[in-house]
């Protein structure tokens, strides 16, 4: 199938944008641990969007409505069949971090995150997609150097992936 050339332009400014979206997942998961109580919160924040940003461009089916210039995993042949963050937590970010709701809760204990079991299970699908990105890439003649790009992903998301495994909880409160 011939891709129109307006369109693998529009897809090859999207790759910096999806790059952007994996680092800052795999870059934030170990600065959230450290800093003061509001440098912890924003970086928790931050993370968690990017988080959410990031099942939203992997899963159109339970996404919301696509807007026009929505970039979404099918524009790169990306197929991938699992969430990578379960849906009680996509409920709780939506509530307290997303949007004001009267349902945030006050107590300290119910807004810490597990950060280490959220990062291991969405690793491994992240990883699952950088891949499919990978063979998109070198498909494409005009993709400059993001095959590099993403393949250093790999390796920094493992790195961060390696750290992370064998720990149940990382106590950070979100307020």
């Amino acid at each position: 199938m011939k891709i129109a050339s307006s369109h693998v332009a529009r897809q090859l400014t999207a790759i910096e944008h999806i790059h952007y979206e994996i680092q800052m997942f795999i870059d934030l998961t170990p600065l959230a641990l450290i800093g003061s109580h509001v440098m912890s919160n924003a970086i928790l924040e931050s993370w968690l969007i990017h988080l959410r940003t990031l099942d939203e461009f992997l899963n159109v089916p339970k996404a919301p409505k696509r807007r026009d210039d929505d970039v979404r995993a099918g524009d790169f042949d990306v197929v991938i069949k699992s969430r990578i963050i379960s849906d009680a937590d996509r409920t709780r970010l939506h509530k307290e971090v997303a949007h004001l709701t009267y349902s945030r809760s006050a107590d300290l204990k119910l807004k810490q995150w597990e950060k280490a079991a959220i990062y291991c299970e969405a690793w491994p699908i992240l990883r699952e997609a950088i891949t499919q990105i990978l063979q998109w890439t070198d498909g494409n003649p005009v993709s400059g150097n993001w095959n590099v790009e993403f393949a250093a992903l790999v390796d920094r998301g493992d790195a961060v992936h390696r750290m992370f495994q064998g720990y149940a909880t990382v106590d950070v409160t979100n307020q």
